[in-house]
C-alpha cells in the first residue's frame, strides 16, 4: 500500500471511530422553562466541540457530546431543572456521506535522439490514469481529515434542508483560510482545485499574480472530486 493511501486510511479510521463515540441526546422541559436560560446555564460546562441546540418545536434542548460526558450534562441539568428525556433518547445522529473520487494521472514524456545513417528525432508521451473511490462519513458540526495531493485538510458539514453546507480548510496552515460551498445530493466539487487555491493563498502566491509552477517531465497530478451522496 502506498504511503499516501495508508495515511488516508489511518485518518479515515480515526475519524470514523471518533464519530461513533459521539452522543446526541434530547432533553425536554415544561413550557414555562426558558430554553435560552437553559442554554446559558449549560455554557458553564460546554466545550467548543460540543453541540447545544434549542428545539423550540418540542421545547427541548439537543445536546451532542462525547459519550464520557453525557452523565455530566445530565447531572448538571438535574441540579437546577426538571426535565424528561425524549422517548428516543439517542436522537438520530445527522451525518454527511461523501465519496472522494481520485483520478491519478501519471504523465511521462521522453525524447529520442539517434545518430547514424539516419538521424531521428522524436518524442514519446505516455499517460496512465488510475481511478479510486473512497467514502467518508462526517458527523454534522464535527471535523474529518484527509490528504489531498499531499495537503492535509479538514472538512465539516451542516445539513440545511435540500442542500448541505461544506467547509474546507487547510489543517496544517498557520492561517485560518477556509472556503464554504453548498452541495446538493449527487453534486461534485473539484476538491483538488479548492485545496490548491487555499495553499496558494496560504503561501502568498496566487494565480492572479501570474505565478505558475509546472514540470514538463515525469509529472504526477491527481484530480480529486468531493461528491455528496
Amino acid at each position: 500500500m502506498k504511503k499516501s493511501n495508508l495515511l488516508l486510511s489511518l485518518i479515515l479510521f480515526f475519524t470514523i471511530n471518533n464519530a461513533l463515540s459521539f452522543e446526541l441526546r434530547q432533553y425536554c422541559f415544561d413550557r414555562s422553562v426558558s430554553l435560552d436560560r437553559v442554554k446559558i446555564y449549560l455554557s458553564q460546562i460546554t466545550l467548543d466541540k460540543d453541540i447545544v441546540n434549542i428545539n423550540n418545536g418540542k421545547h427541548c434542548i439537543d445536546i451532542g457530546v462525547d459519550e464520557n460526558r453525557v452523565e455530566l450534562f445530565q447531572k448538571y441539568l438535574s441540579m437546577n431543572y426538571k426535565f424528561r428525556e425524549s422517548e428516543n433518547s439517542k436522537v438520530k445522529k445527522r451525518e454527511c456521506l461523501f465519496e472522494v473520487e481520485t483520478l491519478e494521472d501519471n504523465f511521462k514524456k521522453s525524447s529520442k535522439l539517434k545518430f547514424g545513417k539516419v538521424i531521428q528525432l522524436g518524442n514519446t508521451q505516455k499517460n496512465n490514469q488510475k481511478k479510486s473511490i473512497s467514502k467518508i462519513r462526517v458527523m454534522e458540526n464535527k471535523l474529518a481529515q484527509l490528504v489531498v495531493n499531499e495537503s492535509l485538510i479538514t472538512i465539516s458539514c451542516k445539513i440545511k434542508g435540500h442542500f448541505t453546507e461544506v467547509d474546507i480548510s487547510l489543517a496544517d496552515s498557520k492561517t485560518s483560510l477556509s472556503t464554504s460551498l453548498q452541495l446538493s445530493k449527487g453534486q461534485r466539487a473539484d476538491l483538488a482545485s479548492i485545496v490548491q487555491n487555499l495553499s496558494e493563498k496560504s503561501s502568498g502566491v496566487s494565480v492572479s499574480n501570474g505565478v505558475q509552477y509546472s514540470k514538463t517531465s515525469g509529472t504526477k497530478k491527481n484530480k480529486v472530486f468531493l461528491i455528496l451522496k
